[in-house]
């Protein structure tokens, strides 16, 4: 939607990830266009056709900063609470604050319990296939081992479907799950 095209770079990936969060957490065409480096009618335009393009998400992330004002928390998939106590703040920064941390917790913390749940259902299952590999490290959305080259594919395979898995027990049963994994002698190499 951003740059009309189906081949996307790396540059071109940052900055859908700059406009993908920024619109949805609020941002304003000034911020936008200093991240992009465009200009404001240009930044403008891209969140007004976010908006317009995807009025139903829109919409559901205002649901969720009513339904915290109402209860006074909002919940993950799994059902993991975070109290917002400054929804109905009339200080508008501590307001506008809160309304992000509420519209982000449904959405990043429900991707904590995916990846928490994938790191169990790893573990057990590297257990069960008797596996000498070794899950070393998470950062964010993903997972780090180290492993044999006689395991590696194995290894590929298993993590693959405990994360699917994972994001399915956690709720995301009609959403389709991407997971992509790499292998290298280091971190850097398996990307």
């Amino acid at each position: 939607m951003i740059f009309g095209t189906t081949e996307i770079d790396s540059d071109m990936r940052r900055k859908a990830k700059e406009v993908n969060f920024g619109v949805l957490y609020g941002i304003m065409p000034f911020g936008l266009s200093k991240r992009l480096g465009i200009t404001q009618k240009e930044a403008k335009a891209i969140i007004d056709t976010y908006i317009s393009k995807y009025p139903g998400l829109f919409n559901a992330l205002q649901n969720i900063i009513e339904a915290g004002r109402t209860n006074g928390y909002v919940s993950t998939l799994l059902g993991r609470r975070r109290y917002i106590a400054d929804l109905n703040s009339r200080n508008t920064n501590l307001k506008k604050a809160a309304e992000r941390a509420a519209m982000n917790t449904p959405i990043q913390g429900t991707a904590a319990d995916i990846i928490k749940c994938a790191m169990i259902l790893c573990s057990q299952r590297m257990r069960d296939e008797k596996l000498k590999s070794t899950m070393l490290l998470q950062v964010h959305d993903e997972l780090l081992f180290e492993t044999t080259d006689d395991e590696k594919e194995a290894l590929s395979v298993l993590i693959e479907t405990a994360m699917i898995d994972a994001a399915i027990t956690c709720g995301l049963k009609t959403v389709p799950v991407e997971v992509d994994t790499g292998i290298g002698k280091n971190w850097f190499e398996a990307h």
